[in-house]
C-alpha cells in the first residue's frame, strides 16, 4: 500500500505544483512583467542570512508550540482523522515508501505550492493593494479559511470551538508570521516561508500518524 501511495502523490505533486505554477505565471504575465521577472515576483530569490535566521527563530518556536497544543488535546483526533493528510498515511501503515511520500507532500505538494500561491502571488498582490498590514492579515485569514474547510468535508470532524480555533487559527497565526518574515526581513523571498512551512509539516504529520 505503500508503493501504491507513493506514486499516487508523486502524480498528485506534480499536478498540483503545475497548477500553482500556470496560476503564477498567469498572473505574472498579466500583471508583474514590467516589475521584473517570474522569479522576484513570486519571491523565488535568496532571502540573506536574516531571513533564513527569522525563519529558523520561528520554526523553533511556533512548531513545538503548535504540536504541543496538537498532541496533548482532543485536536490531534481532528488533525489525524480520514479526511485528513496524517488520517490517509496512518491508513496505509508505517514503511519506507510511505515516509518517502509523506516527505513529498510535506516539503513540495504542500509547503511548496501553498508557498507560492498564498505567500508569493496572493500575499504579494493584496500588500501591493491594500498595504502590508491589510494585505498580510487579509491573506492569512483566507489561508486559515482554507484549511476550515476539513469541517465541511462529507467525513470530516465536528467543528468544535476549540478545533475551529486551533485547524483555523494556527495556520492563519504561521502564515502571518511567514509574510512578515519574508516581505519585511527577507527582501521579499518567499523561502523562509518554505523552510518554516517544510519543517512544521514534516515533523507533523509521522507525529500525528504513528505516536
Amino acid at each position: 500500500m505503500g508503493t501504491q501511495l507513493l506514486a499516487q502523490e508523486t502524480l498528485n505533486t506534480v499536478a498540483q505544483l503545475g497548477a500553482v505554477l500556470v496560476v503564477a505565471l498567469a498572473a505574472w504575465g498579466l500583471a508583474g512583467r514590467k516589475r521584473g521577472g517570474f522569479f522576484r515576483f513570486v519571491g523565488l530569490l535568496g532571502p540573506g542570512v536574516a531571513g533564513w535566521r527569522a525563519a529558523a527563530i520561528a520554526t523553533l518556536v511556533f512548531v513545538p508550540a503548535s504540536l504541543g497544543l496538537i498532541l496533548v488535546t482532543d485536536l490531534r483526533e481532528i488533525a489525524s482523522a480520514d479526511n485528513t493528510v496524517a488520517g490517509r498515511f496512518a491508513e496505509a501503515g508505517f514503511s519506507g515508501d510511505t515516509l518517502g511520500a509523506m516527505l513529498l507532500v510535506a516539503v513540495i505538494k504542500t509547503a511548496f505550492a501553498e508557498e507560492i500561491l498564498f505567500r508569493g502571488v496572493i500575499a504579494k498582490t493584496l500588500i501591493r493593494w491594500f498595504g502590508f498590514w491589510p494585505g498580510a492579515i487579509s491573506h492569512a485569514a483566507l489561508f486559515g479559511a482554507v484549511h476550515g474547510l476539513v469541517f465541511a468535508a462529507p467525513s470530516g470532524p465536528d467543528p468544535t470551538l476549540i478545533g475551529v480555533a486551533a485547524i483555523v487559527g494556527l495556520p492563519t497565526v504561521g502564515a502571518l508570521a511567514s509574510v512578515y518574515i519574508n516581505e519585511r526581513i527577507a527582501g521579499g523571498s518567499i523561502l523562509p516561508g518554505w523552510l518554516m512551512h517544510a519543517i512544521a509539516n514534516a515533523i507533523a504529520y509521522p507525529a500525528l500518524a504513528y505516536f
